[in-house]
C-alpha cells in the first residue's frame, strides 16, 4: 500500500531538512574548533599510529577539565572589568546618545555593527577592521583617519585577546607565517603612516578593493571540494 505524505507531513520534513542543513553550516563553520597536540594524538591513535598512553587516564586538574571555558570567559572579564571601569568612573556613557559622522549617525550603531565585525574577525583572517572601516567611512561618513584609528584599536584589544586564547589553549600555529606577516605589518604600520596619505575617496575605494579581492577569494577556497 503506497502513502501519500499530505501537505502537513511535507512541511515538517522541509522543515526538519532546514534545521539540519543549519545545524550542519553551524557545526562546520563555527563549532568545528582547532587542532592542537592532543586532537592530532587522537585522531592518530584511531587510526592505529599511536597507541594511547597511560597518561590519558590520568584524571585532569579542573584547568585541563575546563581550558577551553577559561580561554574564552577570561578574556572576556578583563576587557568588559577595564571598559565598565573606565565608562563608570569617567562618566562617559552619554557618548552612547551622541552623533557623530557627516551622516549624524548615532554613535550606538557602532556597537551593532561590530558585532558583526566580531563574527567576521573570528570566522576569517580579515579581522573587525574588514566591516568596520568601510561602514564608518562609506555608510556613516566618518574620516577614513578617525576610521582607521578605530580599526587599530579594536586588532589590537580583540587579537591580543585571540592570541592569548590560542595560546592558552595550545592551538597549532604556523609560527613561520606569523613571523613573516608580523614583520611585513610592522614595515606596512610605519610606512602607511609616516609616509602615505591618501585622500578619503582613494583610501575607501583601495579598501573596499581589497576587501572584496579578498571575499572572491574566500568564497572560490570554500567552493572547492576535497581541499
Amino acid at each position: 500500500m503506497t502513502v501519500v505524505d499530505g501537505p502537513e507531513s511535507q512541511q515538517k520534513r522541509k522543515a526538519a531538512f532546514s534545521l539540519a542543513a543549519i545545524s550542519e553550516l553551524f557545526t562546520k563553520y563555527f563549532c568545528e574548533g582547532q587542532a592542537n597536540a592532543s586532537t592530532l594524538k587522537a585522531n592518530a591513535s584511531g587510526f592505529g599510529q599511536v597507541n594511547p598512553s597511560n597518561e590519558d587516564n590520568v584524571p585532569k586538574s579542573f584547568i585541563g577539565r575546563h581550558r577551553k571555558l577559561i580561554g574564552i570567559f577570561v578574556p572576556i572579564v578583563i576587557v568588559h572589568a577595564i571598559w565598565w571601569t573606565y565608562m563608570g568612573t569617567t562618566d562617559s556613557f552619554h557618548l552612547f546618545v551622541g552623533k557623530g559622522g557627516a551622516n549624524d549617525i548615532p554613535r550606538w550603531y557602532m556597537s551593532i555593527t561590530m558585532v558583526f565585525g566580531s563574527m567576521v574577525a573570528g570566522a576569517t583572517s580579515e579581522g573587525g577592521a574588514a566591516v568596520a572601516f568601510p561602514v564608518m567611512t562609506l555608510v556613516f561618513g566618518i574620516s577614513p583617519v578617525i576610521a582607521r584609528d578605530f580599526s587599530y584599536i579594536i586588532q589590537s584589544c580583540g587579537m591580543v585577546c585571540a592570541a592569548g586564547t590560542i595560546i592558552w589553549m595550545k592551538v597549532l600555529v604556523e609560527w613561520k607565517a606569523v613571523i613573516y606577516t608580523s614583520l611585513g605589518g610592522i614595515a606596512g604600520i610605519i610606512i602607511g603612516l609616516e609616509y602615505i596619505a591618501l585622500d578619503p575617496p582613494y583610501a575607501k575605494m583601495y579598501f573596499v578593493v581589497i576587501w572584496g579581492a579578498f571575499a572572491a577569494s574566500l568564497y572560490y577556497l570554500n567552493r572547492l571540494r576535497g581541499r
